[in-house]
């Protein structure tokens, strides 16, 4: 991606296979709720040693990401967010996480590890933080209120969901922490 110039790495949770990891671990447990024709992907083996390996890297890559901006944009007020929780804590499923027990503890590892890299980037290289992560605890997917989506999938095209992503509530709240944090 470039910007004025600049060529920049845009960054995603999907570097770090984190969404590719709930997508896989959903596939195993119900591989009948996926699209035909998706077994090639979704069902590779999940592989926590490489999501492992990218989010040790993640706080220096977001940091070099923070550091190209600033260099282009010396006085840019430079915000990260980290991404929202979307595998409760508690280690409860619920119909909408089709994952074995084992897989839901790797996926809320993966989440707590990308909020702490983000985190630590964001320390590290003077960046404010929106933890969204905490502001989310209380709306994963299993929640009353959730703020992703679970294991569904819709024509995206057509503005259908994709499984494990924001829901229309989720992102008016990101929004709405986003907002809040830069009027202070």
């Amino acid at each position: 991606m470039r910007y004025e110039g600049l060529q920049v790495q845009p960054w995603s949770a999907n570097d770090v296979e984190y969404l590719l990891t709930l997508l896989r671990c959903s596939y195993q447990a119900d591989p009948g709720g996926a699209p035909p024709g998706t077994a090639p992907f979704f069902g590779t083996p999940v592989d926590p040693a490489a999501s492992s390996a990218a989010l040790d890297r993640l706080p220096a890559d977001l940091a070099r990401l923070v550091g190209a901006v600033r260099e282009r944009a010396p006085r840019a007020r430079v915000v990260l967010a980290d991404y929202l929780t979307v595998v409760p804590d508690s280690g409860e499923g619920c119909p909408a996480l089709p994952m074995s027990a084992e897989h839901r503890g790797l996926a809320a590892h993966l989440g707590r590890r990308l909020a702490a890299a983000t985190a630590e980037a964001a320390a590290g290289s003077g960046a404010e933080l929106v933890a969204v992560s905490r502001s989310s605890q209380q709306h994963s997917i299993c929640a009353a209120e959730p703020w992703v989506t679970g294991w569904v999938f819709g024509d995206v095209l057509a503005g259908g969901v994709a499984p494990y992503h924001l829901n229309a509530v989720g992102m008016r709240a990101v929004a709405d922490l986003l907002v809040e944090h830069l009027g202070r």
